[in-house]
């Protein structure tokens, strides 16, 4: 969702917020980080004509990295986007093996819901999900905290996620392609993957190497 302000009052009202809410948001929610090139996909939902920098600003610990909201997150998606066609959005016809057909159109994800707000978290590596490892050996540190923020959406109607787990349907796999509703999941700047895991150079993200449990909480965009 898309974090507004809060006003906080002292009597009861419309407008009031639940204790345990505010609590939540302070301590973070648990998830899942991905990791996708941005520049090279080139257009997302926030950037639709391309351009998207990596990071989006900043250097070093003020970086901001850019980052996409699972569609069915718990806390960070909006569970806004549609497929174009309402006719079994998740079938198999639209898959070749784990991937999408060629020519295939990903859903619909309304701009002004994900980006007429700017949408910042703090996001910060607990550990390689799943017990994974570095490709290039190594254990992975944690720790170590970014800043993200939300330009593109990672949707449950998309092939590309569906396909990957038509096969295999087991919870690991859906929390790792945006198509758990139990996952908050974002989809990180694959150059962030250093910063978060102290590996850097030959050791940055690459395939094989694991994605990372993570704690998100929200923070004011820079």
């Amino acid at each position: 969702m898309l974090l507004q302000t809060i006003l906080f009052t002292l009597t009861a009202s419309a407008y009031a917020v639940p204790t345990e809410t505010i609590f939540s948001r302070a301590s973070g929610y648990s998830g899942v980080a991905t990791f996708n090139d941005y520049q090279s996909q080139g257009k997302t939902v926030c950037y639709p004509n391309g351009g998207v920098k990596s990071p989006l600003k900043g250097s070093g610990a003020s970086a901001v990295w850019g980052a996409a909201a699972g569609d069915l997150s718990k806390h960070v998606g909006k569970g806004l986007c549609t497929p174009w066609s309402t006719s079994d959005p998740m079938s198999a016809k639209n898959c070749s093996g784990s991937t999408n057909i060629k020519g295939y159109q990903g859903p619909n994800c309304p701009t002004s819901k994900y980006c007429s707000t700017p949408t910042c978290y703090k996001v910060t590596n607990v550990g390689a999900f799943n017990h994974g490892t570095f490709a290039s050996g190594g254990a992975i540190s944690t720790g170590q905290s970014i800043t993200v923020k939300i330009i593109d959406v990672c949707p449950t109607y998309h092939a590309q996620n569906y396909c990957a787990i038509l096969a295999d349907k087991s919870l690991a796999n859906l929390e790792q392609h945006c198509e758990s509703s139990a996952t908050d999941s974002l989809d990180i700047d694959t150059n962030a993957y250093a910063a978060l895991t102290g590996k850097k150079g030959s050791q940055q993200h690459v395939n094989g190497d694991a994605n990372l449990n993570i704690n998100i909480v929200p923070t004011p965009c820079p």
